[in-house]
């Protein structure tokens, strides 16, 4: 009986001393305070909007590159924190990537030869692939800090055929 125990003694110590032998690791914690957020319209509405572009006729377009049907918008900021620099990015499922404009979809399809075309206040076109011609501006006093666009039907080949005009972009605030 005694060499019974005595082995079994054995392996219950070699046991225990290898639990005491485990290590410890580290838990790490990331968080962001964050500023108060702004409060954002378009057009003088809510955060999100329909822009209605007005109709045209395929004659309005005469080469790759004109411009027709332009609507302007706005998108206002105001309760930012004063100092900050703003800037409003775009993006899309819908941007072609060659281009840098919108694509229509759905019924819209059937109309080639188009996009949509976002422009500055400056009407220069913006890439909405980079953001590249998008403007930043610095936020001077309590607001409204506004940021005036255009849209605008933008001819892309030398075929344009008419349909219906669809398509949405999706915008976010940055402050530096």
């Amino acid at each position: 009986m005694k060499n019974l125990t005595l082995p079994a003694a054995v392996l219950l110590a070699l046991a225990a001393g290898g639990a005491q032998a485990a290590t410890g690791g580290q838990i790490s914690f990331t968080g962001h305070v964050m500023e108060d957020t702004c409060e954002v319209s378009v057009n003088g509405g809510g955060a999100d909007a329909s822009i209605n572009l007005p109709s045209i006729s395929t004659s309005d377009f005469d080469t790759v590159g004109s411009t027709a049907g332009e609507q302007r918008f706005t998108i206002a900021l105001n309760g930012c924190t004063v100092g900050q620099t703003y800037k409003v990015d775009f993006a899309s499922a819908n941007v072609n990537p060659t281009t840098g404009n919108l694509a229509f979809n759905g019924e819209a399809m059937s109309m080639s030869g188009i996009e949509l075309q976002i422009a500055n206040e400056e009407l220069e076109a913006i890439d909405l692939r980079t953001n590249a011609n998008n403007v930043s501006k610095p936020m001077d006093e309590a607001g409204p800090l506004e940021f005036a666009y255009y849209a605008r039907y933008v001819q892309t080949s030398e075929l344009v055929s008419p349909g219906t005009a669809d398509t949405a972009l999706l915008y976010s605030i940055r402050y530096d």
